[in-house]
């Protein structure tokens, strides 16, 4: 009898057990009632791991969303997608434009030619002095005098036939080596950049003098049997107009790397020239090419001189410092010496750096489980103040079924959403 009334009543219990806790267990609404800390953690759900923490080298959207968080650009997109200071507090964008100057070429026509370069410079000036928007633009102009330079440029390799020699679908090149007398050039310092700057001048002077310009008496090549092969290339060695922007930072003062150290203009040289550097094989390299002088003007100031007009050239400082003192080519030596690898092989791509980052982000870098999670903390000091959550979790989950499982738990609070997933959502709302 005591057996069958277990058997009735056990039952019993069970229901009103389970029903009661409906009214205490958190949902995901109210998933904090359990936690209380929850509330300060922030958790993404990713299909995919991180590849490599080091914004220089990254390529992977994981990795890409771990090193914002942990490095700072020089500057940012707002939520307006306009840009705003981070690491630089201000900066400026400015032009210094080149203008080649053959005195030879009869400027004035039926006049008397101009005998000088500083004729030129008076005759432009004056010409073009009512014209209000050049002319205001205009901060300085002086004459750069002309000097002797070597270089060399790529041309195609001629086989016995006088054909180009093919190599994997493409013409194979050699250096062409040449002597180059710069004739003497017109510097105007402008304003502000100017992509239209020398329509106004070409008018002037006409364009037979760009079309007919004598390249021969100014471009020689060292080998004679190259002569042929570099011609087609003198109007990219010896440019008769060139537009050269420039960005002038003013950097943040007291921001600190999570391990203590400074941040001056020497991290962003040197994360520039990390870039640059071809064993670190940077997939942004393209984006710095046309980078003619990278200059630290002082610990806060920096002054980056372009090649040629170049749209994405204030984009591209959103990229993330690095700290120099850490990977420098001495950190790397010893780093080297300790993994018992050879230091002149060993590059910043094999540094353990890329595994344990330090920036001057929002977030410190605590852990990182390959395949499983990492885990980042609030930086206290950071310069701008400690973000609102504590910490910071990036959860591996490939299968987009369990992610969204994991969504309506509230195991994790973003992820990205697959479409079908998405209508889904819209129903239920």
């Amino acid at each position: 009898m005591f057996i069958k009334r277990i058997l009735i009543y056990f039952p019993l219990v069970l229901i009103v057990f389970l029903a009661q806790s409906f009214f205490w267990v958190p949902t995901y609404d109210k998933q904090a009632v359990g936690n209380p800390e929850r509330l300060k953690k922030y958790i993404r759900g990713s299909s995919g791991d991180a590849e490599i923490l080091n914004p220089v080298i990254s390529a992977d959207t994981a990795s890409s969303s771990i090193n914002s968080l942990v490095f700072d650009g020089l500057i940012a997109l707002d939520d307006k997608l306009e840009y705003r200071p981070r690491l630089a507090t201000s900066w400026t964008q400015t032009e210094e434009a080149f203008l080649v100057v053959d005195p030879r070429y009869n400027l004035k026509k039926n006049e008397s030619s101009l005998q000088s370069t500083a004729d030129w410079m008076d005759y432009i000036k004056t010409s073009l002095k009512k014209n209000q928007h050049w002319a205001t633009n205009i901060k300085s102009i002086e004459v750069v005098l002309g000097k002797a330079i070597q270089g060399s440029i790529q041309v195609p390799t001629l086989g016995n036939g006088g054909l180009p020699e093919i190599s994997q679908g493409r013409p194979r090149m050699e250096p062409a080596f040449y002597t180059l007398q710069y004739p003497d050039r017109i510097k105007f310092t402008l304003n502000r950049i100017d992509q239209d700057f020398f329509n106004p001048i070409k008018e002037l002077i006409g364009e037979e003098y760009f079309k007919k310009f004598p390249y021969d008496d100014f471009v020689s090549a060292k080998k004679s049997s190259q002569y042929d092969r570099l011609k087609p290339y003198f109007s990219e060695i010896l440019p008769l107009t060139e537009h050269n922007p420039i960005l002038a930072f003013d950097l943040r003062r007291g921001v600190r790397f999570h391990d203590g150290h400074e941040f001056d203009s020497g991290d962003v040289l040197f994360t520039y020239q990390s870039i640059m550097d071809v064993k670190t094989a940077s997939p942004r390299r393209s984006d710095y090419e046309p980078v003619k002088l990278a200059l630290a003007e002082g610990p806060y100031k920096m002054r980056i001189t372009y090649k040629r007009l170049f749209s994405p050239a204030i984009n591209s400082w959103s990229m993330g410092i690095l700290p120099e003192h850490l990977l420098n080519a001495e950190a790397l030596r010893k780093e080297a010496f300790i993994n018992k690898a050879d230091p002149k092989e060993f590059t910043i791509r094999d540094s353990q750096f890329n595994r344990n980052p330090i920036g001057t982000g929002p977030f410190r870098f605590v852990e990182w489980k390959s395949d499983e999670i990492i885990r980042l903390k609030r930086n206290d000091d950071y310069w701008e103040g400690p973000p609102e959550y504590q910490e910071y979790v990036m959860r591996v989950i490939p299968d987009p079924l369990t992610r969204e499982m994991e969504f309506y738990a509230g195991a994790v609070d973003n992820y990205s959403v697959e479409p079908h997933q998405v209508a889904r959502f819209k129903r239920e709302n």
